[in-house]
């Protein structure tokens, strides 16, 4: 893999949401949900996103090991999906890693396409979905 690496994965794809209402800066919704009745839901699935952690998140986790001597064995970042499946806004609950090795991996998940909205009804809403991402093991 990346920089001598092997890096297995655990995805714990979060269903965990309550209600909340507003408005940020870097969101375009009026309301957002955080237990919509159906969850936003990657096209390509739990493969389509394990593909995406390895070739476009482990990049940036070897280099932030490599440059801050941190490594990250898990992070919990929180993703806000507008009614068009737009990844809009990210945070990070739980990660042990420098403010720029946070800024690069919110930079990249800002980029992730291939959201299906979540739906309260039949009506895509704006909603924010929890993404906890274990690295379980890695090796040299």
């Amino acid at each position: 893999m990346m920089k001598g690496y092997q890096i297995i994965l655990t995805l714990l794809l979060g269903s965990i949401a309550f209600p909340m209402f507003g408005q940020s800066e870097q969101i375009k919704c009026d309301s957002i949900y955080e237990s919509p009745e159906t969850l936003p839901q990657l096209e390509q699935g739990r493969k389509g996103f394990q593909n995406y952690i390895l070739t476009e998140l482990a990049p940036i986790l070897s280099d932030c090991h490599a440059r801050d001597s941190i490594l990250i064995t898990s992070m919990y970042p929180i993703l806000t999906i507008d009614h068009e499946g737009h990844v809009t806004d990210v945070e990070f609950i739980h990660i042990l890693a420098s403010e720029s090795c946070k800024e690069e991996l919110r930079n990249k998940i800002l980029t992730m396409e291939g959201w299906i909205p979540g739906k309260q009804g039949e009506t895509p809403i704006c909603c924010k979905y929890p993404l906890p991402i274990n690295c379980i093991y890695w090796r040299e």
